[in-house]
This record gives structure tokens, sequence and C-alpha cells, in this order.
């Protein structure tokens, strides 16, 4: 009889100057047929980036991944989803459109930086016990199709 510990897979092997997960989300991303860009900086963080283009509505945006070993973390984020001016005469109307959003977005986010304007959808998915690849697949799906239906509704109207 087999032991319950030689049933599971072995782990991710795991590059000894990289994050941890980070070969795994390489993997992922070719397999959806994401063809990204992935940087290590450091033993405990690696970058990815692609650009999403969508269809409909036509959109073109930034997406940034990091594999995080310090915070046991793969954070996904759409960068520019949309620019809300600070002190613009519709920043009032637009950010409480961005609020709405917010509350119906569950799994994911929308930030809105002050400072620059930016608004980023984003999600975060844990690793501290494991990598579910499965998870990953649908929490980047999930992202992007949101990015797609929230873009046109955070456009200056």
């Amino acid at each position: 009889m087999a032991s319950a510990a030689l049933a599971q897979p072995p782990p991710a092997e795991e590059a000894p100057d990289e994050p941890r997960y980070l070969r795994v989300v390489r993997h992922e991303l070719e397999r959806m047929g994401v063809d990204a860009a992935c940087e290590t900086e450091g033993r405990a963080r690696g970058t990815c980036t692609f650009t999403h283009v969508a269809t409909e509505p036509a959109g073109r945006w930034s997406v940034q991944l990091v594999v995080s070993d310090q915070s046991h973390t793969v954070y996904l984020a759409v960068l520019d989803l949309a620019r809300i001016a600070p002190n613009g005469p519709s920043t009032d109307r637009r950010l409480r459109a961005l609020a709405e959003l917010n509350w119906s977005a569950t799994g994911t986010h929308l930030d809105w930086d002050p400072r620059t304007g930016a608004v980023r959808l984003a999600a975060v998915q844990r690793t501290d016990t494991n990598f579910d690849r499965r998870a990953f697949r649908v929490l980047l799906r999930l992202l992007l199709s949101r990015a797609e239906r929230f873009a046109p509704q955070l456009a200056e109207s």
C-alpha cells in the first residue's frame, strides 16, 4: 500500500536565485498562451509583465505579476486601466463609479492613485502553503475579463 506522501507529485523545481513559484508562473502563462517577460529581482521576488489586448471593447493594458517569497503571494495587476484626474471636474462622479464597481468585484479590487490619477485592477493569490495552478489561471482570466468590462465604465464620459 502506497503512502499518501508517495501519491503526491514532487514539488516544482526552483532555480536557486529566484522565488519559489516563479518558474511555475512562467509555465502557466505559457500554457495560457501569454507571452510574458519574467525577471528575478533577487531571491525573494520576481516579476512577469505582458500586454493584454482586448477585442470588445478595444483596449490595451500592461499586466504585471509579482511573485514574492517574502509575502507568500502572487500579486496580479492590470496597470493604468483608467485615469481619473485628481482635481478634474468629473473626479467625484468617476470615483463614485469606481467605488460601486469595487463593491461588486469579489476576488479583485480597484485602486486609485491620487497623485497620478492611475487606476489599477488587482488580485492576490496566497502561496504560503502551495501554488494552486488552476486557481492561478482562473484568477488571471477573471482579472482580464473584469478589466475589459470595467474599463468602459471607468472611462471619461
